[in-house]
């Protein structure tokens, strides 16, 4: 499985890092760890031919300018083992990045995971999955409930995480066009 995310900035990367520190100190979690780096994901899909979607996102990100999204409170995605994110608001200039990787990478891919489809997204920035429990639960949201999550994020590249022995490595990033060298 291949993942199309946004990396996020260094002042933010840094923010959610040390929460998913804190978790794992306090509660031992470290399942939001398959992936290295915080992010917002795209989508996840699966593709033959891996420099077909290179060359699409490389693209889509040279026509693409930053996007400054908001993100506010706390999420959770339900379950055996629910998931417990920072919402990421939807509006107009996201969701038609969203709308154009969607429909572009659907073209040549294999399988999209149908939480991905527009209709159906939820951004998000995970802070805690696959280890956590319902039981877990209330002590985290307790927890978590000492900080206020109201981000503004600049959002500049496009990424690849593809799935190794279970965890998500970052394959290439393209920054979006008016990105320069200096802030990479």
């Amino acid at each position: 499985m291949i993942a199309v995310v946004s990396l996020l900035d260094a002042l933010h990367t840094q923010i959610v890092n040390e929460i998913i520190d804190d978790l794992e100190r306090v509660f031992g979690l470290q399942g939001v760890k398959i992936t290295a780096d915080p992010h917002i994901t795209w989508l996840i899909c699966e593709v033959e031919k891996l420099n077909e979607l290179k060359s699409f996102l490389k693209e889509v990100a040279s026509q693409t300018q930053s996007i400054v999204v908001k993100t506010t409170g706390l999420g959770i995605f339900p379950g055996e083992n629910p998931v417990i994110f920072v919402p990421v608001i939807r509006a107009d200039g996201f969701n038609l990045v969203h709308a154009a990787l969607f429909q572009g990478i659907r073209t040549f891919s294999r399988h999209t995971v149908n939480f991905y489809d527009p209709d159906n997204w939820v951004p998000h920035i995970s802070l805690a999955l696959r280890d956590t429990t319902p039981e877990l639960l209330p002590h985290l949201v307790q927890y978590l409930n000492q900080r206020t999550y109201n981000w503004q994020i600049e959002l500049n590249n496009l990424s690849i995480l593809r799935s190794e022995n279970n965890r998500f490595r970052q394959d290439v990033t393209y920054f979006f066009s008016n990105v320069s060298e200096l802030s990479r």
